[in-house]
């Protein structure tokens, strides 16, 4: 998540316990429980080992899609400048404020095969994770099935490069 809360934490568990309530998610909870029992082999060894490690490879992307899926903050929250960046021939100043939009971001169809599809499968099979632009440098950085919302300062997807908007130096 790019920012956790008293808000977002909440609203993403409703929103993701309510997706797994449709058949689709049905479906989604068999898998889940068939991974956690191959992973742990009984309900009480995954009880009480899986909040502590990140062992089922199906669980983590069940909580990426959920976070992808169900973006808390359209317009993340600004992020600072560090350094001069290059872009498009012109130099952005350090302390620039940038704001990325997530939501566009997350259901970008350069970016997500199927954007509107819940499928935690595309964590795991690195089909429909496509790839992640770093702007520093202006060259695309390949993500192998491990994509997360949470983007380094400087680093956006290709096809929200243009929406990221230089407040100015702000801060």
């Amino acid at each position: 998540m790019v920012s956790a809360g008293l808000d977002t934490v909440p609203a993403n568990l409703i929103q993701g316990i309510a997706y797994l309530a449709t058949p689709h998610g049905q479906k989604l909870q068999a898998t889940a429980h068939d991974a956690l029992l191959e992973t742990y082999h009984t309900p009480t060894a995954a009880w009480e080992a899986v909040l502590k490690e990140e062992k089922v490879p199906f669980i983590s992307a069940l909580v990426k899609e959920t976070l992808r899926y169900y973006t808390v903050i359209a317009m993340s929250l600004p992020r600072q400048s560090i350094k001069p960046v290059q872009y498009k021939g012109a130099t952005i100043p350090a302390g620039t404020l940038f704001y990325m939009n997530a939501r566009a971001a997350d259901f970008d169809a350069q970016r997500f095969i199927s954007p509107y599809e819940f499928d935690p499968e595309r964590y795991i099979q690195d089909t429909s994770v496509i790839t992640r632009f770093d702007l520093v440098n202006a060259r695309p950085a390949k993500i192998r099935g491990r994509h997360s919302r949470i983007t380094l300062m400087g680093q956006v997807p290709g096809c929200v490069q243009d929406l990221i908007s230089p407040i100015g130096n702000c801060m």
